[in-house]
């Protein structure tokens, strides 16, 4: 009796040890994308890398009895269309491998139209795997892709529902236990639309869905932004060379001069490098502007108020603002210049055909400033000509 006992109690320890660590362990999330909506893979890798690394999302998702955490497993652009929910297709042209319970997501379609999540079982080097689905009708927009597929990824790692509340699922067949509160979010014009708000993640701003609370999940009232944990500091963000009180730009961006109308005073700020990935003349440093989606280097003539922005062949006079001609043997620091008419923010569609209602697009450089030497009637003749240069270029696209 007594050694009977003691098997049961030494089986009954090692399956709850077995069952915490599954719901403790960190399933997989694995990216899709139709050729159609392939053009925001990065933008959405990294987003999800941000909030899954840096936010409180798995925290969130653990709160749930059967809630997983996520790390990103893999994201790939496919070659061929896979049919939305057939994800043998998806995972075979992906050449993933799913473990079971990890979350695979696909990116479908010509128009932003929502989400749906489930359930599948694929066979992954010849095993059947038991996994869980999403597949986000997007098209090419990436705010439909970060804020639908996060709030899929959320209801595919935890219960299915725990964001519909949060996008105005109230009297939709999808939430039958949503509240009347949950309207709030419903539509173009909820508050924010369909859920979706602006989320600064690690320097970059992405859209991104509210999600419920699993103490409150059918609720407006549980409907929780995330909190982000990174300890940098954001583009556009106020920093000091080189200490900034211990903190430090967040990656991708560096502390230098930086004025947001392209007008004084200038200050200090986090900003976009010549050379980085930019989406807006306003992400860039300086006197650059951003060109076929990278911050170019300051043609000669053009405003400029950091040392290293002028193209090759022109360095900055930190006194007129401009760039000039290098002194013999001075080569300049870059070799691209050219400037923009300015890159539009970008226009998003919407509309509504099954699965999760879709969301409407939400509002979504360090040296110390340089000051004025002297130089007299040419100099504030140059400084004038290059703000007027500057303004012009910017109109447009700041």
């Amino acid at each position: 009796m007594r050694f009977t006992q003691s098997i049961v109690a030494v089986l009954t320890a090692l399956v709850l040890t077995f069952t915490s660590a599954s719901a403790l362990a960190a399933n997989k999330l694995w990216l899709a994308w139709d050729p159609s909506t392939a053009g925001c893979k990065q933008h959405v890798t990294d987003f999800f890398n941000c909030i899954l690394n840096d936010s409180s999302f798995n925290s969130l998702s653990l709160q749930y009895k059967y809630g997983e955490s996520l790390t990103l497993g893999g994201a790939v652009a496919l070659s061929t269309t896979c049919s939305p929910s057939n994800f043998q297709c998806v995972v075979s042209a992906a050449g993933f491998t799913p473990a079971p319970y990890d979350v695979v997501m696909h990116f479908y379609g010509s128009s932003w139209g929502g989400g749906t999540n489930g359930t599948a079982t694929v066979t992954v080097n010849g095993k059947s795997v038991f996994i869980n689905t999403a597949w986000v009708q997007s098209g090419s927009s990436c705010d439909a892709q970060t804020c639908t597929g996060a709030h899929e990824a959320y209801e595919a790692a935890t219960d299915g529902v725990s964001a519909d509340c949060c996008n105005g699922q109230y009297g939709h067949a999808s939430c039958t236990q949503c509240q009347p509160s949950c309207a709030q979010f419903d539509g173009n014009n909820g508050n924010p639309p369909w859920g979706c708000y602006p989320l600064v993640c690690n320097g970059t701003t992405y859209s991104m869905e509210l999600l419920g609370a699993a103490s409150n999940e059918f609720s407006a009232a549980g409907c929780t932004k995330l909190t982000v944990t990174a300890a940098c500091d954001a583009l556009h963000t106020a920093c000091t060379p080189g200490t900034d009180g211990g903190s430090a730009c967040c990656s991708g961006t560096v502390c230098e001069n930086f004025s947001m109308s392209g007008q004084p005073p200038y200050t200090t700020a986090c900003c976009k490098a010549i050379g980085a990935s930019c989406s807006a003349n306003t992400d860039c440093c300086g006197g650059s502007n951003c060109t076929g989606g990278k911050c170019a280097c300051v043609p000669k003539g053009q405003w400029c108020i950091n040392s290293g922005e002028c193209c090759s062949g022109s360095v900055c006079d930190l006194g007129a603002h401009s760039c000039v001609a290098a002194p013999y043997g001075d080569a300049g620091a870059n070799d691209a210049g050219g400037f923009d008419g300015g890159v539009p923010d970008g226009s998003f569609d919407s509309g509504v055909d099954g699965g999760d209602v879709p969301a409407e697009a939400a509002g979504c450089s360090c040296r110390s400033a340089p000051t004025s030497g002297g130089g007299g009637a040419t100099a504030l003749l140059g400084l004038v000509l290059a703000v007027t240069l500057r303004r012009r270029r910017r109109t447009v696209g700041r």
